[in-house]
């Protein structure tokens, strides 16, 4: 994730984590009763987490996301340090 902003008053909770040379970023949505909007830049080649574990291009999605109350999203790319082969450069 290049930038975050979250929209509208929306409060979120933003964690990075790393797993097996991926970048995961989850946005968590931590009002319980108000839905939230918040843009998002990748690099390119970053991609949405679907809720059955698959994952979909950020190539045709905009920069905005909306959460429901309480709701999560949850996107990866590649690490920088890792090369297509998966050795660390």
């Amino acid at each position: 994730m290049t930038a975050f902003s979250a929209l509208k008053n929306g409060e979120a909770v933003v964690s990075h984590l790393k797993n097996g040379g991926k970048d995961y970023f989850m946005v968590v949505n931590r009002s319980p009763n108000d839905d939230m909007a918040f843009t998002a830049k990748f690099a390119p080649g970053a991609e949405i987490v679907r809720r059955d574990g698959s994952c979909a291009s950020l190539d045709v999605y905009s920069d905005v996301f909306w959460l429901d109350p309480g709701d999560a999203a949850i996107f990866t790319q590649t690490s920088k340090s890792q090369t297509k082969e998966g050795t660390v450069k």
